[in-house]
């Protein structure tokens, strides 16, 4: 099949830009980034402006001889994850299909699989509100000292510490650790966090937050608001899992230092999970700013007026009431250390004594379990064994003999099932027959029973059974 000459060329245009073998890359500032071929690239992120420009629809692409009036489209796609491209053209004269209009379409994709590990909350995971951030930040940045401050408070810990891979038992690959570096987990960061950030001017108290295998940090400001602040989670510092090695992207994570309380809960995950540990978490403790500090330096500062001169009999009792008072003040302490000690060991003895209460109960439970148990299996063996001596006795058996039986064999009720099915011996169903004839005698006359048993009689030497049970 053939294919004309225009559309072989711009086949082969498409696929050298898309695999690397494009034509030497222009001079972007030539056209204008409100106005690249009718597309005003401004609200998309500068990767995807670069991609666009420098890769997939260059200025030597764009103004191919075969095509004329290109233009470009360019739109976010409706989940905000991806960026669509149209270009469109006219075919120029002299190629074949002169003055047709083409259309081509292309996609810059955004992260993938996002609405499987966010669910609802994907929408803080996007390309759009990953550059919404970006330009929100760069304007806090400008116009928010207090926030500047903190972030460049947190950028110099994350180049002072190294997460601690080595320590982090959810990690299983090799870790090569940078040296010079203060090596910790999340709890070290938040640590780190509440020891230092008071010592910013904006900084009124700072919480530790935690949950189940992370630590972040909540920062009070002087001027009200709140800031939430997850060091680790906003350090550029990442690790490469099949080496081991630790690299640091160009950007930090910035909705791991915001105002914005709804995007720190649910814009991470941890590691090898789909928890947003943000949203479980629960205070740990609170600092806040020393004011005795700030009154011991104000005193220092101002002299201290007198109205009168202080004697030396003044000045020994003023020294003996401070010392009683001292006095006073360390036997508080020692008798509320004493309290304290005598209130934990009360404590502990306590502790104790219900640990070993429970334990009592559950051994009285036990074991009256285990006595019931043996009182039943006791009465079924007993019962068992009657039976099986009431059936030997009915059916002429050796009552002795099966007793024994009975008793040493595992099952009790395998000696009855065996004297069911032996049924009775010759001697008992002659005795049988003696009852038997007893009855009839006693009950018809002479003739009737001497014929009846004459008949019986007969009637067992025909069937092989005589009648002396001897045999």
């Amino acid at each position: 099949m053939k294919f004309p000459l225009f559309e072989l060329t711009i086949i082969g245009m498409l696929l050298s830009s898309f695999y690397g073998y494009a034509s030497p890359k222009t001079d972007t500032t030539l056209v204008s980034v409100t106005n690249y071929y009718g597309a005003d690239l401004t609200p998309f992120p500068p990767k995807v402006r670069t991609w666009i420009m420098n890769e997939a629809f260059t200025k030597e692409y764009m103004e191919n001889p075969p095509m004329m009036n290109s233009m470009l489209k360019v739109w976010w796609r409706e989940d905000n994850n991806a960026v669509m491209i149209e270009m469109s053209y006219i075919i120029a004269d002299g190629y074949v299909g002169a003055g047709t209009l083409k259309t081509l379409n292309h996609t810059y994709p955004g992260y993938p699989n996002i609405n499987n590990t966010y669910g609802k909350y994907a929408k803080y995971q996007t390309l759009k509100f990953e550059w919404e951030l970006k330009q929100e930040v760069e304007q806090l940045l400008q116009n928010d000292p207090a926030y500047a401050e903190i972030i460049e408070f947190s950028k110099k810990l994350c180049d002072e510490i190294e997460y601690d891979w080595k320590k982090f038992k959810a990690y299983k690959g090799p870790v090569k650790r940078t040296p010079n570096k203060r090596y910790s987990v999340c709890d070290g960061y938040a640590n780190e966090v509440m020891d230092k950030i008071l010592g910013l001017g904006c900084v009124e108290a700072v919480q530790k937050w935690s949950s189940t295998g992370h630590a972040w940090n909540v920062v009070k400001l002087t001027d009200g608001r709140t800031l939430y602040l997850d060091l680790t989670w906003f350090d550029n510092e990442h690790i490469n899992e099949k080496t081991g090695e630790i690299y640091q992207t160009d950007d930090y994570d910035w909705e791991n230092i915001t105002f914005n309380e709804d995007l720190f809960r649910h814009s991470g995950v941890g590691y090898g999970s789909r928890i947003f540990n943000h949203d479980i978490g629960k205070l740990v403790k609170e600092k806040r700013k020393d004011e005795t500090d700030e009154l011991i330096s104000e005193i220092r500062t101002k002299p201290i007026k007198r109205v009168k001169p202080v004697t030396q009999e003044e000045d020994k009792i003023t020294s003996f009431r401070l010392l009683t008072i001292k006095q006073a003040e360390e036997q508080t302490i020692q008798k509320n250390n004493g309290q304290d000690l005598q209130s934990r060991k009360s404590r502990e003895k306590t502790k104790n004594f219900n640990f070993m209460d429970s334990l009592n109960s559950l051994l009285l439970l036990v074991g009256s379990y285990v006595f019931i148990m043996l009182v039943l299996f006791i009465v079924t063996w007993v019962l068992m064994l009657w039976i099986t001596v009431e059936m030997a006795r009915q059916r002429g058996r050796t009552q002795v003999g099966w007793f024994l039986v009975a008793l040493f064999l595992p099952l009790p009720l395998f000696p009855a099932i065996c004297l069911f099915l032996l049924g009775d011996t010759n001697k008992r169903r002659f005795e049988r027959l003696l009852e038997e004839q007893r009855f009839l005698r006693k009950h018809l006359d002479d003739d009737d029973g001497s014929r009846i048993v004459k008949r019986w009689q007969e009637k067992e030497k025909e069937e092989g059974h005589p009648w002396d049970y001897r045999r």
